[in-house]
């Protein structure tokens, strides 16, 4: 045991914010029960991990606490000790923990074989498996802090968005990440956001092939851009619009009706006319399809 005045926390801490609301919730578990789990503190009573239980003891009013001395650890051993006991909490934001990925990253990579392609991409493998976690979701938190726009990284810092879901905006242009952000702040649901994401990425891609396409199949990519609901919108205004051009007056939008309608009052010519209409665009936005594939 130790005095808990004697505890001096570690400025380099990756962690940087400290709910209060939370220290109170474990400060009363504390102050019934003491901590069992030790802090872990180096030989200037400074410490490495625990400091989260040091500030729930302290406010509880404990006047001693567990300790466990680790000495001669190398400052990347000490950051990487952190990052695995940070990464396994909840409420930890990303943001605070950036800086000290990109440091114990880099010292992973610098001390690679002269001979690997790929120091960085080797790295990232090594540091995800030293940290326990997910190599593409560490990627993506690397990328969020490269390459994200600084309106995303402030929505991270602010909580409007979810780290995962930042991260998955990573595979977004800079551009499409701004315009869409918006939106994902106001989205509740992990997977709707995950689907407007992947709808903005189609998107992208359609705008990259559209550059290349003759000027005849240009006139299909509106409607392929549009996503279902689209289509849900507008669908009854485009069976108006087909039947106003071959000069049938089109009395419901009711698609009962609308059938019924069309069996009962066309002539064998209109729904000839009706039938090539349909099946040339039909064709039309199959063979775009196929050229996509």
């Amino acid at each position: 045991m130790m005095d808990i005045g004697a505890i001096k926390p570690d400025p380099k801490q990756p962690r940087k914010n400290f709910d209060r609301e939370k220290l109170k919730e474990s400060s009363e578990s504390y102050r019934h029960h003491g901590t069992i789990v030790p802090i872990e503190i180096d030989e200037n009573n400074r410490i490495i991990v625990g400091e989260l239980r040091w500030r729930s003891c302290k406010l509880a009013g404990l006047k001693q606490v567990p300790c466990v001395r680790k000495t001669g650890l190398t400052p990347e051993q000490r950051i990487e000790r952190q990052l695995v006991e940070n990464l396994n909490r909840q409420d930890l934001k990303m943001v605070d923990i950036i800086p000290q990925l990109k440091k114990l990253l880099n010292h992973i990579a610098s001390n690679m074989d002269k001979d690997k392609k790929h120091p960085y991409d080797e790295g990232v493998t090594e540091l995800a498996r030293r940290l326990g976690v997910n190599q593409g979701w560490l990627s993506g938190i690397l990328k969020i802090d490269r390459e994200a726009p600084q309106e995303v990284k402030e929505a991270l810092k602010k909580n409007e968005i979810k780290t995962k879901i930042a991260v998955e905006m990573q595979s977004l242009k800079p551009e499409t990440q701004k315009r869409i952000l918006p939106e994902l702040k106001e989205t509740k649901g992990r997977e709707v956001a995950r689907q407007k994401i992947r709808d903005a990425k189609k998107l992208e891609k359609l705008e990259e092939l559209e550059k290349d396409l003759p000027e005849t199949e240009k006139i299909l990519i509106p409607e392929i851009k549009k996503t279902p609901q689209d289509y849900v919108d507008e669908i009854n205004t485009k069976l108006m619009e087909t039947w106003y051009l071959i000069g049938v007056k089109l009395p419901s939008n009711k698609k009962d009706e609308i059938l019924k309608w069309v069996s009962d009052h066309l002539t064998s010519e209109q729904k000839k006319e009706l039938i090539d209409t349909l099946e040339v665009t039909m064709a039309g936005i199959q063979n775009f399809l196929n050229y996509l594939r």
